[in-house]
């Protein structure tokens, strides 16, 4: 190499070094230089795979509000509970620095009950697969049924005066406090007022449902009065039911299918529900009566 070439071999490798500096790990920074006597700096980092960004948006929503006797999951945990003896790999995936293969997500989807599709591509919600919605009594039965042994049932109620439209929660227990089913359709409700004629006639079909689920159950069952804006998160499958962040305990359902009033605190329930509450049990002992 010439003298000449040496000079100018130098000189492009000192041009490129100034171009591309190193800045932090996995950044680089860039120096350009304007036609301004100042130069400026842009700062390029690396972005995170969205199949990556869903798995830590489900650890986040599994780990939001846990109990105090519930440890949240880590990379260790989530290893102990899939089974997999590498806490690095689990690492990585949660940090977006290794892309999770199918085997994983498969393992993942399984185990913590979350939705595959919303894993693998983004289509509806974490938690979707938990939730269910028929309008005919013999399916909402067909769903219970085939759901069935479990544990226990919640009925949430979103605090929206004075429908209080309602979901039904079905956990199946026995260790997989991951496995639930949500049950839900528009005549789930304590008012009349906003149903057509045919949902009026529907509302039996909400009385016989939550019968079915209390006699399938019995006597793990219990009620929750929820904000709405959870309620419509639960439905939609973006909130799971261990995730509610308010609730109270609410006997609406329970004293809902005293439609005689043999209960001894029958004479309560409009102090407690309002009118629209015992005008739909009025309703569905019509209903009953005229079969």
């Amino acid at each position: 190499m010439t003298f000449l070439e040496n000079i100018l071999a130098n000189a492009f490798g000192n041009m490129l070094s100034s171009i591309f500096i190193p800045k932090e790990k996995n950044k680089i920074l860039i120096k350009v230089a304007p036609e301004s006597i100042e130069n400026k700096e842009i700062v390029i980092t690396p972005v995170i795979p969205q199949e990556n960004q869903r798995i830590i948006q489900a650890v986040h929503s599994l780990n939001d509000r846990k109990s105090y006797n519930d440890l949240p999951l880590t990379p260790a945990s989530i290893c102990d509970n899939l089974r997999i003896n590498d806490i690095e790999k689990i690492a990585h995936i949660l940090e977006g620095k290794r892309f999770p293969d199918l085997t994983f997500i498969n393992q993942f989807s399984e185990y913590y009950h979350i939705d595959k599709d919303w894993l693998l591509t983004g289509k509806d919600a974490p938690f979707s697969n938990h939730c269910f919605s028929a309008s005919l009594e013999y399916a909402l039965f067909s769903l219970i049924d085939t759901y069935a042994p479990f544990e226990e049932v919640i009925f949430f109620s979103a605090n929206t005066p004075p429908e209080y439209p309602t979901a039904i929660a079905l956990i199946k227990g026995k260790g997989d406090k991951y496995d639930y089913r949500i049950i839900h359709t528009s005549c789930f409700q304590f008012s009349a007022h906003s149903l057509g004629s045919g949902g009026r006639s529907k509302l039996k079909t909400f009385y016989n449902t939550i019968r079915r689920c209390i006699h399938t159950s019995a006597p793990n069952y219990s009620g929750r009065l929820i904000p709405a804006n959870e309620y419509s998160e639960l439905i939609y499958g973006k909130r799971s039911i261990h995730t509610i962040r308010y609730s109270q305990t609410d006997y609406r359902c329970e004293d809902f299918i005293d439609i005689t009033h043999k209960d001894d605190y029958s004479n309560q329930y409009e102090l407690r529900y309002g009118q629209d509450f015992i005008e739909v049990q009025e309703i569905i002992k019509e209903k009953i009566e005229s079969i």
